[in-house]
């Protein structure tokens, strides 16, 4: 018997059955609790298995760039909006305070025999009480003669030939117009050209601005006098137009049509007694301006036709407002050209986007006048209001009756 050799030669052309390379297995293995997977096995050549796990991609579509872009436009805006809206509501808040700040500290003068505590602010009169309402806000409006705001002097730097009190409640939207004349007389501090006080006189309120620099100094210095004609009633917002912006203002509420109250006859206008016109331009100025020295009681008239005059021009631009909101703006652009203020830009929203809309919403704007008697000064007309009557103009738009 043959045996066989221990280690026998393989023959050439037999091949073995085992891999000489890896092959490659796959098998989806899933949890319910997470994200599928796959597992990726390799034989190789010598039996030993390797795994690989490898996460499986989701099936959500990725967000495309321009998708994300279209998303987050809105999300821009709503957050302007909401900044701005934020911004809108502490300026609003902070205009509304700017207007009252005074009133807290007011120290007011009572009429005779009157009784009164806490500084005037609590007062008895005619057997009913009354409360200081320091929710008023007051805005004091002056017509000045002259083109030009702050071109002259101190003690020439025009007159305040209008003065008119808008008083506005914060809290209920009533709103008061109180005209004053100009010829009212009380007391006016006196400067000298280079601003040195000079002393105080009796003489016409009219008189108190052009005792400063045309602008702010004379503004202050009329509403100081203008306190004092109201018992210490706080002012302390202005607005001073000169009259070259009566046309402007006038044309921009498309024209004011009333009744004229008497003959109105200027160098530029002929408006007669009982004629229904409609001013524009340099009519308007006439009506509103003009005067005869020659009457004692000429500023009186005068005062009739701007009452007039200012009630048929709120009508007409409130309409206009009604109709298109823009017309704040261009009337808030068109002042800016002849007047001078003091407002804050915290107090421009707040009367913008809160008194305004009051206004032009309300019928319940009041035109309150003082009564009183014009004498002849030893040169000019001379105003005295009625004490009584103006104390309970005062009661009627500063304070509010108690019930106890």
């Amino acid at each position: 018997m043959t045996q066989l050799p221990n280690n026998p030669e393989t023959p050439k052309d037999e091949t073995p059955s085992t891999p000489s390379e890896s092959i490659t297995l796959k098998r989806v293995h899933s949890h319910h609790h997470r994200d599928y997977t796959k597992k990726v096995s390799r034989v190789s050549a010598s039996g030993e298995i390797k795994y690989k796990k490898v996460k499986r991609k989701h099936h959500r579509k990725k967000m495309s760039k321009k998708k994300k872009i279209l998303l987050g436009i809105p999300l821009f805006l709503l957050s302007i909006i909401l900044i701005t809206v934020g911004v809108l509501f502490t300026m609003n808040y902070l205009g509304k305070r700017e207007f009252l700040k005074r009133n807290k500290t007011a120290s007011i003068r009572t009429y005779k025999d009157t009784y009164s505590y806490n500084d005037g602010r609590v007062v008895y009169y005619n057997g009913k009480k009354y409360v200081y309402n320091e929710n008023m806000a007051s805005i004091v409006f002056l017509g000045i003669d002259r083109s030009e705001l702050g071109t002259e002097e101190i003690g020439n730097a025009g007159q305040a030939d209008a003065i008119y009190i808008f008083s506005y409640d914060t809290e209920t939207g009533k709103c008061y117009v109180i005209p004053v004349s100009r010829e009212t007389m009380t007391d006016v501090r006196l400067y000298s050209v280079s601003g040195q006080a000079l002393g105080i006189e009796k003489l016409q309120i009219c008189l108190a601005y052009g005792y400063g620099n045309g602008k702010d100094t004379s503004c202050e210095n009329t509403l100081k006098s203008l306190s004092n004609i109201f018992y210490n009633i706080p002012f302390n917002t202005y607005m001073a137009l000169n009259w070259d912006g009566i046309g402007p203002l006038n044309d921009l509420s498309g024209g004011v049509t009333l009744t004229s109250l008497e003959d109105v006859n200027t160098e530029y206008s002929n408006i007669p007694k009982g004629k229904e016109v409609t001013l524009m331009g340099q009519d308007a100025w006439s009506y509103v301006k003009y005067r005869d020295i020659s009457k004692l009681k000429s500023n009186n008239d005068r005062l009739e036709r701007q009452k007039q005059y200012l009630n048929a021009y709120m009508n007409k631009m409130i309409s206009k407002i009604r109709s298109d909101f823009s017309v704040i703006s261009d009337l808030y652009n068109t002042a800016g050209d002849y007047t001078y203020t003091n407002f804050s830009y915290n107090q421009v929203v707040y009367t913008a986007s809160t008194v305004l809309p009051d206004v032009y919403s309300s019928k319940d704007v009041e035109f309150v006048p003082i009564k009183g008697d014009v004498k002849m000064g030893e040169q000019h007309a001379e105003f005295y209001p009625d004490e009584k009557a103006l104390y309970e103009v005062i009661l009627k738009v500063y304070y509010n009756e108690a019930n106890d």
